[in-house]
């Protein structure tokens, strides 16, 4: 019998939080719904969800890494779920590169909740995206940077939404 060959992989951590002016189950509606991703976060060409948004539910989601590679898709499975609180989503096994992606919303009372994002993946798929290593702390940097917009930009999104 052949071993299972087990791969390592050098993950990046990327944690992020912001005030929004709206209701937490709102919040979680928008978030948890990776087919809006597109509109806040920049990489997202799309996202198709399989079905009902709960534990087990399987997205299909394509990002735009570089000119290189304007097409990379991976498969993810919703692996934690406490509705209107938190959702997390995790490659499936036998992706080439692993990404998850944990939402965290509290709210604070009827009118603001705290948004807590966070984001795992492997260093490797950022040298898929551009042809060559780069060294952790600029790989966080980048990826930091990218976050507080992302996080500006989901603030404005979800205040222009309640204001219609």
């Amino acid at each position: 019998m052949q071993a299972k060959k087990q791969i390592l992989y050098m993950k990046i951590k990327v944690k992020g939080e912001i005030i929004i002016p709206l209701e937490g189950h709102k919040v979680f509606s928008f978030i948890a719904n990776l087919e809006n991703d597109k509109l806040w976060r920049k990489e997202i060409n799309y996202s198709t969800i399989n079905g009902e948004i709960q534990l087990g539910t399987v997205v299909k989601e394509s990002s735009y890494l570089s000119k290189r590679v304007p097409e990379n898709i991976l498969e993810l499975i919703c692996t934690e779920f406490n509705l209107n609180h938190l959702i997390t989503y995790t490659t499936i096994e036998n992706q080439a590169f692993y990404l998850q992606s944990k939402r965290i919303v509290i709210p604070f009372n009827t009118h603001q909740s705290k948004f807590i994002y966070e984001i795992i993946f492997d260093k490797s798929l950022v040298k898929h995206g551009i042809g060559f290593n780069l060294p952790n702390f600029l790989i966080k940097m980048v990826a930091q940077s990218d976050m507080n917009k992302y996080l500006k930009k989901l603030k404005q999104i979800l205040e222009a939404n309640s204001q219609n």
